[in-house]
């Protein structure tokens, strides 16, 4: 949310102090209490219905030019990524002998836990 809409009361006292013709636009911004982006239409426009025109066709262009894609995706989807970037794994022998071991030992669990759960339920057939 941006700072708050400027007032009649405000815009008529920037254009007080900008026809003085002592000050900056800077210092103007600074004495307000806004930033120099913030007046910056207000410099540009001679009156308060000027200015709310040239602020509304302002937001209104900005909402025209939204594509429609940067909507939020519903939840639950996947977006595919703005600027596809192609990305090279190298997976290293290191890393390959430490995933084998990985796999060998899941695989030794498994089987223990096969063997506890035969031994508990008695499917094994003895013989």
């Amino acid at each position: 949310m941006g700072a708050p809409r400027i007032t009649e009361d405000e815009f008529n006292k920037v254009k007080l102090l900008q026809h003085m013709n002592a000050l900056t636009k800077r210092q103007i911004a600074e004495i307000v209490g806004r930033s120099y982006e913030a007046l910056k239409r207000v410099f540009e426009t001679d009156s308060y219905e000027e200015y709310l025109k040239m602020r509304y066709e302002n937001s209104k262009e900005r909402n025209v030019k939204r594509p429609l894609d940067k909507q939020p995706a519903p939840q639950g989807t996947i977006q595919p990524p703005v600027n596809p970037t192609v990305v090279r794994v190298e997976a290293t022998h290191y890393m390959m002998q430490e995933l084998q071991k990985t796999n060998e030992l899941l695989t030794a669990i498994s089987r223990k836990l096969a063997f506890v759960v035969d031994e508990l339920c008695g499917t094994k057939k003895e013989g």
